[in-house]
């Protein structure tokens, strides 16, 4: 007697992926990167920027405290002659700071200001100090 067993018949079974996998795949993977890559950029310039100002208060601290220790009298010729460090000069494009004596009643203040270009054209950054009088009273 011949028996002959009824089987289903396999179903085959798929080794990879479809063309929809895939391609909703690479949708998120290009939106990914398009969204991580700008964010990358624009924390590497706000890194900079930072660094950069850092840069430019500790130049404003560093003459601050080299002028506030002068002599009185001899202020306002050292301000003539206000230089920026060379730290200063290489990493900040167009570098320039000023200095002035600001008079009130009985005291007098230093204002030193650091400015260079940046993106937005923002406001120089100012330092204040205070001068000791010559005449102790």
């Amino acid at each position: 007697m011949n028996i002959v067993h009824w089987r289903r018949p396999r179903r085959r079974r798929r080794n990879g992926a479809t063309l929809i996998e895939l391609m909703v795949s690479a949708t998120l993977l290009a939106s990914g990167v398009g969204i991580v890559a700008p964010l990358s950029v624009r924390c590497g310039r706000l890194w900079q920027q930072t660094r950069h100002h850092q840069l430019a208060l500790d130049e404003l601290s560093n003459q601050m405290d080299r002028l506030t220790r002068l002599p009185a009298g001899e202020i306002a010729t050292a301000l003539d002659s206000i230089e920026v460090s060379q730290a200063a000069q290489t990493m900040l494009a167009e570098v320039a700071m000023e200095g002035r004596i600001l008079r009130a009643t009985s005291e007098a203040r230093l204002q030193l200001s650091i400015d260079w270009k940046r993106r937005g054209n923002p406001p120089p950054l100012t330092l204040v100090g205070w001068i000791e009088s010559e005449d102790p009273e």
